[in-house]
């Protein structure tokens, strides 16, 4: 169950960054839309879509950036709350590529390049966290059936020891009860009793009774 949440997290936050990167985007083409635009707003080589693919780039008008990536993390961890361990290095990278892009110590062009090989390793590791995962929720499956098989053996073979206990429990009371039976009977037969005698003449003779 943990490994099938977690599975469906993945797939939720798929969606969410489609979200936050469309608003993320939107909030740029606002910053030089704006007739008091306080962005140096210029032609920047920018993915154009937050798929996994690295050859959709266009030159489109925006703020330095810096501000780029502070409006892309800014919005996708507002709506997401906390990001993956790569998620997060792929940031890191984002923002010291813009620090040098933007000071000109770096081209466009070489900004694009070391950032797409930052963005394939960040979707390989995504895809490793989603191959784990479904072989998790494999083994676990696997795991359970074998766990509830243990336990209906274990239920089965209880029942027996529990039913054999039972018969051999009735058998031992039978035989104990007729112990007890011909003990009580071979004891009363072996009890002394009590006689009574009468002696009664009769004639030259005595006759004499017992009870």
């Amino acid at each position: 169950m943990r490994a099938m949440r977690e599975m469906e997290a993945i797939q939720k936050e798929g969606a969410i960054n489609t979200v936050a990167w469309h608003q993320a985007r939107a909030t740029l083409d606002s910053m030089c839309s704006a007739p008091s635009k306080t962005y140096p707003c210029e032609p920047r080589l920018i993915k154009m879509s937050n798929n996994p693919s690295t050859d959709d780039r266009q030159f489109v008008k925006l703020p330095p950036y810096e501000t780029v990536v502070d409006v892309h993390e800014s919005t996708l961890r507002n709506a997401r709350g906390s990001l993956r361990f790569y998620e997060d290095a792929m940031f890191a990278l984002s923002h010291a590529l813009a620090k040098r892009v933007d000071a000109g110590e770096i081209t466009q062009e070489q900004f694009k390049l070391a950032w797409n090989e930052g963005w394939k390793w960040m979707y390989s590791q995504l895809q490793n966290d989603y191959v784990l995962l479904q072989q998790n929720i494999t083994l676990a499956k696997e795991a359970d059936a074998n766990t509830w098989q243990t336990v209906g053996n274990v239920v089965v073979g209880l029942a027996a020891v529990a039913g054999a206990v039972l018969v051999a429990d009735a058998q031992i009371r039978a035989e104990n009860y007729r112990s007890a039976a011909m003990i009580s009977a071979a004891q009363a037969q072996n009890q002394p009793r009590n006689v009574t005698c009468v002696a009664y003449p009769t004639g030259t003779l005595i006759t004499v009774q017992c009870n």
